[in-house]
């Protein structure tokens, strides 16, 4: 979400609820549909750049060189299983991508519950849990920001490769 939506977001908590939540709901939609066309494009990208052809010519050779010997040569048994680890790691690297991210959204939670928290207590006059809340509050935050800086730097080095 970029800056302008959010400063728009933030603007709709004067707007009556049912208003509000609909707005919201079509902003983050619009979101998810600007992801889900980002991904579309690489995919369609990826399509145009003539790898996914040369993919296609190699994998039809490789399928007729077993027909022709009726056994799969030593050279693409280890393509085979090199590209198996490929996607093992592939797959490993996004989930431990929505990890982080999930991690992410999990703080941002628990630091909007819990500063709701603080709110009440302080209104209600009881700050005896303050400093409690306070400390996890920090604890929480720095938990955030360094999932936050990893998650950066292992896109920036797995970037390199794709």
């Amino acid at each position: 979400m970029n800056e302008e939506e959010l400063k728009l977001l933030n603007k709709l908590d004067d707007l009556p609820n049912k208003l509000n939540l609909e707005i919201r709901g079509l902003i983050l939609a619009e979101v998810m549909l600007r992801k889900e066309n980002q991904e579309l494009k690489k995919q369609l990208k990826y399509l145009r750049s003539g790898e996914y052809l040369n993919q296609l010519k190699f994998e039809r050779n490789m399928l007729q060189d077993v027909v022709d010997a009726m056994e799969v040569a030593p050279e693409d048994k280890a393509f085979i299983d090199c590209t198996h680890r490929n996607t093992e790691l592939l797959a490993q690297q996004k989930e431990f991508i929505e990890y982080l991210e999930n991690e992410i959204n999990m703080c941002d939670g628990f630091l909007e519950t819990i500063k709701s928290d603080l709110e009440e207590l302080t209104y209600a006059g009881r700050v005896a849990g303050k400093t409690y809340i306070t400390t996890q509050i920090m604890k929480n935050e720095t938990a955030k920001k360094i999932c936050e800086e990893i998650l950066s730097k292992y896109k920036e080095i797995i970037g390199k490769y794709e």
